[in-house]
Formats: structure tokens, sequence, C-alpha cells
């Protein structure tokens, strides 16, 4: 009995530049090589950091990532606060999608295949303030208000 084993394996391509994490309230990521091809076999993950007690805003400002049924070749994956969630996998050439994280952290992840490359993405991020800690100054402010009456009188 004659067995015969075929391992076919993809190696990703290093590419100088692809992982990073970004600490700060607002920057720019994009596919490396942006405004030029970006290569094939990669997979960049981009880490994005803002102040805590704020969320990360990011919005997809120009996207040109092979298109397929599904992005199942080459994508750009959102992920809210760690890679257990996703937000959204994007590919094809739309622009304009605004995405937010539910803290203070967010990850991007772009992964091309061994077929076609494109020109890729650029995105913009922000810090925007959480929505419960937007909720809770208005709670504050609003009992400190209500703290100077009693019964509709002023104290």
């Amino acid at each position: 009995m004659l067995l015969i084993f075929s391992i076919f394996v993809t190696a990703l391509t290093s590419v100088k530049g692809c992982d990073q994490v970004l600490i700060g309230d607002n920057g720019t990521i994009s596919s490396p090589g942006w405004p030029m091809r970006y290569p094939l076999n990669i997979e960049c993950t981009y880490d994005i950091i803002v102040s805590e007690g704020n969320r990360v805003r990011i919005e997809f400002v120009n996207m040109s990532v092979e298109t397929s049924s599904g992005c199942g070749y080459d994508s750009v994956k959102i992920y809210d606060t760690n890679t257990s969630n996703v937000l959204d996998t994007l590919c094809g050439y739309t622009t304009g999608q605004v995405y937010h994280s539910s803290a203070n952290f967010m990850t991007v992840v772009f992964n091309s295949d061994d077929v076609q490359d494109d020109y890729g993405f650029v995105a913009v991020f922000s810090s925007e303030e959480s929505r419960s800690k937007a909720l809770l100054q208005l709670i504050n402010i609003t009992i400190l208000g209500q703290s100077d009456f009693l019964g509709g009188r002023k104290i």
C-alpha cells in the first residue's frame, strides 16, 4: 500500500511596517505600499488604542481591494476590541464606511491571497467619547442640577 501525501502551504510574505500598534487619539492606517499595489500573500494587523474611557471611530476613505463573494480572497476585517468580535469584512471599491468600537481599542486585519493584488485601502481613525461616559456625565449634570432644588423650590 502506497500513500502519497501532498501538502500545499501558502507562506505569508513578511512586509516591513505591516503589523502596527497605534497609540493615540487620531491617525491613519493603510495597506502596505499605498498608493501603489499591495503585495500578495500578506496578513497585516493594526491595533488601534485611544484614550481610556473613549472609543475608536474609524472611516475607510479609500478602498480598492480584490472583489469576491464573501470577501474570500483579499479582505479587510474590522474587530471590536478583540479578534473574537468581527464588526465587518470589507473588499471591493466602496468608501465611507464608519465603524465604532465599544471600548478604547480596535483591531483591523488586512489579508491578501496569492493570485491578484490591487491598490488597497486608507482609513482614518479618531477618538470619540464613549456612550457610557457621555451618559454618566449627563446623569451627573442632572443630579447636580437637581440637588439645588427641593420640592421645586431653590435651596
